[in-house]
């Protein structure tokens, strides 16, 4: 049944955001237009007491069927709104007048980058430490830095749309939030092993494009930065070790790196979505299609055709036709391999010539591959 179902592999630790009982009745009742609300609201007591109360509610509906006035009643006792975890702030760096400005000769052109550079004020954010004090509280990750978001109904980071938010933040000379915002992934990945897809628990057991190595190649240019080494090693090993496989090709072995998730729950953020593509499947093949939509979100590509294979293998067909982990991305392999010739770089620099010669020999394998 669909409640032993449930007890399998969850986003995450968290019995609210991520699986059981409260998420799966929250989220069937849609009391909001969104699913992505839901899991972004901020809890009012510990997890337990919460738990507990709900528990207590499905007591006195024993057929499961909670009628969506007590639902509300109990969001609104137990639950704040999304947003409540961030104190008012201002990017400290921003300046009207960057550099970069008054180099753009056409007027219209130049207005419309004013514009765009002065959208970076509306979008950083920093977080309330009681975030890091009561981290159960809260579906955000904790950062001891602000971060700039996509906003809307994005109030988080996101891993690889936050390289191009550092290299639009150096063009616009604000390298304390660019800098900000590199420490934080490197904390990150000291927590987890790599950088989470990003900023809440319920994308805490996938990633997004490697993009940290380059991160900081643009904010330190060639050079690197020492400390962040270890880091960077880590992360790298994470892709080779969780997301990588061996293909033999003419008898030749050649390791290749793919996106794959292993969380078979539908995704809290789209959890009614991601129920409603799976309804007729058999329990295998909707535990699939759930670790390919979530590898699908790890491409930071999510939904596109590119991951399709139908029934007779073509590259066609619909959601429901999601092989994400089946295929072996160019361009996540081609990031790879740049990710291996800069590592190379940095221990070169450092003197540590072994190591930088086995990351060449790395990329040089991945190339000879993809030929």
């Amino acid at each position: 049944g669909f409640w032993s179902f449930l007890m399998v592999s969850s986003p995450c630790f968290s019995e609210i955001y991520c699986s059981g009982p409260i998420l799966h009745h929250m989220q069937e009742a849609k009391l909001f237009n969104d699913d992505k609300h839901f899991v972004d609201m901020k809890l009012k007591s510990p997890p337990g007491e919460v738990l507990a109360a709900f528990q207590t509610l499905l007591n006195e509906w024993p057929n499961s069927s909670i009628p969506t006035k007590e639902l509300q009643e109990f969001l609104e006792a137990n639950f704040d709104k999304p947003g409540t975890e961030f104190e008012t702030w201002t990017l400290t760096d921003w300046q009207e007048k960057p550099r970069f400005l008054s180099g753009i000769a056409d007027e219209k052109l130049r207005l419309w980058a004013e514009q765009i550079h002065g959208l970076w004020k509306s979008l950083g954010r920093k977080m309330q430490t009681s975030v890091k004090d009561h981290p159960e509280l809260y579906s955000q990750i904790f950062t001891p830095n602000p971060v700039v978001v996509p906003g809307g109904r994005f109030r988080e980071f996101y891993y690889w749309d936050s390289y191009w938010v550092i290299k639009g933040l150096i063009l616009s000379e604000m390298t304390e939030t660019a800098h900000g915002m590199i420490q934080n992934f490197l904390f990150l990945v000291e927590r987890y092993g790599f950088v989470p897809n990003g900023g809440r628990v319920y994308y805490e057991r996938r990633s997004q494009p490697p993009f940290l190595p380059l991160m900081v190649e643009s904010y330190y240019g060639a050079t690197g930065n020492h400390g962040a080494l270890p880091a960077l090693e880590t992360e790298y090993r994470f892709w080779m070790q969780n997301r990588s496989v061996t293909v033999t090709v003419a008898g030749s072995e050649h390791v290749l790196n793919r996106f794959n998730v292993e969380a078979d729950l539908p995704r809290p953020e789209s959890y009614t979505d991601d129920l409603e593509l799976a309804e007729g499947l058999s329990d295998e093949a909707r535990r699939l299609l759930f670790m390919d939509l979530k590898a699908g979100a790890e491409s930071g590509w999510d939904f596109t055709s590119r991951w399709f294979i139908n029934a007779s293998g073509q590259n066609d067909g619909t959601l429901r036709d999601m092989r994400t982990s089946q295929i072996l991305p160019a361009d996540l392999n081609a990031l790879l391999c740049r990710n291996e010739r800069l590592l190379a770089s940095f221990h070169r620099l450092l003197g540590q010539m072994l190591t930088s010669d086995l990351h060449l020999a790395f990329s040089s394998q991945l190339v000879l591959h993809k030929d």
